[in-house]
């Protein structure tokens, strides 16, 4: 916003309002006046301790451009600087990620970010547990409700497709950890897969109690390589970028791990 230019009043000249704080510029004194008469109302007049007014326009610098700051509540605070890491973490990645513009996506101070988080490692490592918290609540809430394990499993098949569809920096976050933090030993995903495997294990067990499934077939065995595939699958479509939705053809993925590929007669 360009500088106001303030009238010539009562022996004083211009002033002026650089960047939101008031400049006094090119000021000259009557006889016994001092720059220390002066009372500051940022309401819309300065005015001298004399009573006699010097500045007569109202002060207003405003940035329209800068995201509207408002009180939240913290969870929601902290949700919303999670939201945004994401998508800068993905877009230019952990080490060319500033905290300034992750800040400013989420319209929060910068002070703000590292009151909710210690660093940018931490910030890094946290926004990776809310995408797998995430992840699994979308599949969870849909398939839970289900009793056949089948389908169970058909639709959870479907449900991680799309996530990852309709959350593509979720993968980006995935490498970028593997990348930038091998010390820290196994990645959060195989962490996670391990804390939820045993559920999707017992759907395994049950369609070998209903006759439904192999009995000569490992339910862990299985669960670890549908697990695989389907993480492999997530991966290969995003990094080659010219694959059709894997999302859509989730049904003909799920007939192909459930029946392969031979005919019954094979």
């Amino acid at each position: 916003m360009p500088p106001k230019r303030w009238e010539k009043e009562s022996g004083v000249m211009g002033g002026s309002v650089m960047g939101g704080g008031l400049g006094l510029c090119g000021f000259y004194q009557k006889p016994g006046f001092r720059i220390t008469d002066l009372s500051v109302h940022f309401s819309g007049r300065m005015i001298r301790r004399t009573g006699q007014s010097i500045f007569k326009r109202p002060i207003h610098v405003t940035d329209s451009s800068r995201p509207t700051r408002t009180h939240k509540a913290p969870e929601q605070r902290r949700r919303e600087v999670l939201e945004a890491a994401a998508v800068v973490f993905a877009e230019v990645g952990y080490r060319c990620a500033e905290m300034d513009r992750i800040a400013e996506r989420a319209g929060a101070g910068k002070g703000t970010v590292y009151r909710c988080f210690a660093s940018k490692e931490t910030l890094f490592m946290a926004t990776v547990e809310k995408a797998l918290e995430d992840l699994t609540c979308y599949v969870n809430e849909a398939v839970d409700p289900l009793e056949d394990p089948l389908e169970q499993l058909r639709l959870g098949i479907h449900r991680y497709l799309e996530f990852f569809e309709c959350n593509p920096e979720t993968v980006e976050l995935f490498i970028q950890e593997r990348a930038e933090f091998p010390k820290n030993g196994k990645p959060l995903y195989f962490v996670y897969q391990e804390t939820s495997g045993g559920k999707w294990r017992a759907r395994f067990e049950k369609l070998i109690e209903q006759g439904r499934m192999r009995p000569d077939m490992s339910p862990a065995l299985a669960q670890e390589v549908f697990s695989d595939l389907l993480y492999g699958a997530v991966f290969s479509q995003l990094l080659a970028g010219d694959r059709e939705s894997r999302a859509e053809r989730a049904d003909e993925i799920s007939e192909l791990l459930f029946r392969g590929i031979l005919k019954p007669e094979s």
